[in-house]
């Protein structure tokens, strides 16, 4: 069913996973409310699972355009002190096919 959710077109495609990933942020800014946490673990591990079911399809990454896009969403928080920019660098030029040989 969830792969059906998806869609079958690009823009569908993208659309299902870019509302996913962005839902998943929004619960993740409510992590440290007490009052909350119940229901931003279980709303979390939902888009988790539909999330990682996305990604885990092939035809759906590609489908969707959605190839190292992915990957570098999951990257830590670049604000963080201890953020590693060589990691994120890496990615960047992972992504986008930048060869410096």
């Amino acid at each position: 069913t969830i792969v059906m959710a998806a869609g079958t077109t690009p823009t569908q495609i993208f659309s299902f996973w870019l509302v996913v990933v962005s839902a998943l942020a929004a619960w993740e800014s409510k992590i440290g409310m007490p009052s909350l946490r119940e229901v931003v673990e279980a709303r979390m591990a939902d888009l988790f699972e539909v999330r990682d079911t996305i990604e885990s399809r092939e035809n759906l990454i590609a489908g969707g355009g959605l190839s190292g896009l992915a990957e570098l969403v999951r990257l830590p928080s670049m604000w963080a002190p201890d953020a590693d920019f060589a990691q994120a660098r890496e990615l960047m030029r992972s992504v986008v096919g930048v060869d410096e040989t």
